[in-house]
This record gives structure tokens, sequence and C-alpha cells, in this order.
């Protein structure tokens, strides 16, 4: 067996006229009148408690959606692909599903949603349809989340999405002024097919 590889140039990227589509979602690359939507929950202390980045006013999200305009597509390990979760109904962004490149058949990813939005299943829609492009068109064959371990919301999502926690790597990470542990959790494409409300 050889080793996979990916030609990035012959993908078929999600686009503003070619998006992901799910049953009330919309996955597409960022925008630049994305910006009060996405100042909703960059700002909101409740959502970025368990995210990298600290709250947000609305120039440094400016700044931030303008880099997030940019990565609509790997290069090499270690980019990120970013997407926007827009409602299909109302046309509102209330959230990003983001995807990077770890490595040959290697993904990692993530996710963040507004708390208005919380308890509808639209988490859940969204990075199932991020998994379904990631293992159908990318040919990924496994993809990791990193979570920290407080945040039950999120590993909750992990498992309703189909993946399984193989690890608990104890105060691994400094994360916001403390050592923090962290659960790896992870899917492979084989089973994501066969979760039949998923794959």
């Amino acid at each position: 067996m050889t080793e996979p590889t990916l030609d990035v140039a012959q993908i078929a990227w999600p686009t503003q006229d070619q998006p992901l589509l799910t049953e009330r979602l919309v996955l597409r690359p960022h925008r630049p009148d994305d910006l009060e939507d996405l100042l909703r929950f960059h700002a909101d202390p409740d959502v970025v408690r368990w995210t990298p980045w600290v709250v947000k006013d609305h120039a440094a999200t400016e700044e931030f959606l303008a880099k997030r305009t940019t990565m609509t597509r790997w290069h090499e390990p270690g980019d990120w692909l970013v997407l926007a979760v827009q409602r299909r109904d109302d046309g509102r962004v209330v959230g990003e599903v983001l995807l990077k490149w770890e490595g040959p058949g290697q993904a990692e990813v993530g996710y963040a949603l507004a708390s208005d939005q919380h308890g509808q299943g639209l988490a859940r829609e969204a990075v199932a349809g991020l998994f379904r492009y990631a293992f159908d068109v990318l040919g990924v064959h496994r993809v990791v989340a990193i979570i920290v371990d407080a945040n039950d919301a999120s590993t909750r999502l992990a498992e309703q999405v189909g993946m399984t926690r193989e690890a608990h790597l104890v105060e691994a990470v400094w994360f916001k002024g403390a050592w923090a542990s962290e659960y790896v959790y992870a899917i492979r494409a084989e089973q994501f097919r066969q979760s039949p409300d998923l794959g």
C-alpha cells in the first residue's frame, strides 16, 4: 500500500457559487459582509471561552475576518480550510467550521456556533457536512478533534457525529492562563460512512 497523496490543484474547493449544502445550512468561504454576524459570536464570552482566540471588538473581528477570507483551500500541511456556517432560511452566519490538513490522509476539525443557535442540531449538521466533504472529496482517512476536557458541549457534539475518544492528555496545553487537559476524539472514513444518519 502506498502513502495517500492529495493533489490540491485538482480539488473542487467550496466557493461562494458552489458551497457545501446541508438541509438547513450553507457552508461557504467567508466574505467581508459577514462581519456583523461574525462579531456576534466572536465577542460572546460564552462562545470564546473554549476557542483559541479571545473576545474581540469590532476592529479586531474585522482584522480576523480579513484573514479568514483567505483560508479557502489547502496548499500544504498545516493549512486550515475555514467555512462560514450560514442559515438557509434567513441568511445569517451563525458559526464556523474549520478543517486543518495534518498530513497524508489526516485532518483536524474545529467548530464554533453562536450561543443563541445552540440546541437545534445545527453544529452537528454543519460538522457532518464538513466530514462528508473531507472523506468523499478530499479523500481524508481520519479526522481528529482536540477538545479541552471541561468543554462538555463540544465533547457531546464530537460523539454525536460519530467520533470516539482516543486519549486524555492531562495538563497538556497552556490555555487562557492555566494548564488544561484535552481529549482527543477521532473518526475514520469507514466509520462515518457506516453511520446511517451521518454518512
